[in-house]
């Protein structure tokens, strides 16, 4: 198929050549489990995701070949977690532990218009780690009180350029290459009441 002829009906379009989208979606993951002596867990999860898409498309919708625009990205992450649950006890549990991820995206996207072509290539990493803990406290038969906090990190770095060969207004060359750390501490309480069927509670935290 090399494409298509002139529009047939004033309901219909043209294309000089066959547009597409293609994506391929994949991950998977493992889980382990060990139960220990003390009626403790410790639990590990790790993970790989990955996507690529692909889109060509025309734009000016005729036989002629004028213009047209591209968008390709791919992204890859991998993830791993590990927690220790606390054996199960009547007054007081937690689960405790550290999540850790690094990914990439690259994408690009252009468009062209007769011999011009506008692009911008360009990718981003970025590695994260957190530490969390989740508790809660039985009270008495009736209240319990659950308290958390998580602590993460997060470090980005771009590289972004933009290629301009149409002189068109609006789309400058240039190249953005930056890093970045993001920090944050976000604590949680809640208190919960709990009487026959009915559960009443409040949690206080604070987002990222």
């Amino acid at each position: 198929l090399t494409g298509y002829s002139s529009a047939p009906d004033i309901y219909e379009v043209a294309h000089d050549t066959p547009e597409y989208e293609n994506r391929k979606i994949w991950g998977t993951s493992a889980n382990l489990d060990w139960n220990l002596d003390s009626g403790a867990k410790i639990k590990s999860i790790t993970a790989i995701r990955r996507s690529i898409f692909e889109d060509f498309s025309e734009e000016d919708f005729s036989a002629l070949p004028i213009s047209d625009s591209t968008f390709n990205e791919s992204f890859k992450q991998k993830t791993q977690e590990v927690r220790y649950v606390s054996p199960e006890n009547d007054s007081f549990n937690y689960v405790t532990g550290i999540f850790l991820a690094d990914g990439e995206i690259t994408t690009e996207r252009g468009a062209r218009l007769g011999a011009a072509v506008v692009s911008t290539p360009g990718t981003l990493f970025s590695t994260s780690a957190a530490l969390f803990f989740h508790s809660n406290f039985k009270l008495n038969e009736t209240l319990y009180v659950t308290m958390g906090a998580r602590a993460q990190r997060e470090e980005k770095d771009i590289d972004f350029t933009s290629i301009n060969s149409s002189g068109l207004p609006g789309f400058d060359n240039g190249t953005l290459v930056d890093k970045d750390t993001y920090s944050a501490f976000l604590p949680k309480v809640g208190l919960n009441f709990k009487q026959s069927d009915h559960l009443v509670f409040g949690n206080i935290s604070r987002g990222s």
